[in-house]
């Protein structure tokens, strides 16, 4: 089984729409889970939807803006406090 559950509460499966998992890693952004949305888009291809690049790039950006401690803790999965901006209006329906 492939589903993606975060501290038991959550679980998105595989065949999930993309939009509805992009929007909920958006969500997630919005409310400083970063564990929550990188792990829902790391898997998604980018060429399937222009939504996963936009959330994509967001996070790629905010990464660019850390340190060296804070990406090297990133790749331990261990994320800063410093919260992700979401610079695009959130929500995609199609």
């Amino acid at each position: 089984m492939n589903d993606i559950a975060f501290q038991g509460n959550i679980c998105i499966p595989p065949e999930t729409p993309v939009v509805f998992q992009t929007n909920f890693a958006t969500a997630m952004l919005m409310v400083n889970n970063k564990e929550a949305a990188i792990t829902v888009v790391e898997n998604l291809d980018e060429r399937r939807h222009p939504a996963i690049a936009k959330v994509k790039n967001t996070i790629k950006t905010w990464q660019k803006s850390l340190n060296l401690f804070e990406r090297v803790l990133c790749k331990l999965g261990i994320y800063p406090d410093k919260a992700i901006p979401v610079d695009f209006v959130p929500g995609d329906l199609e």
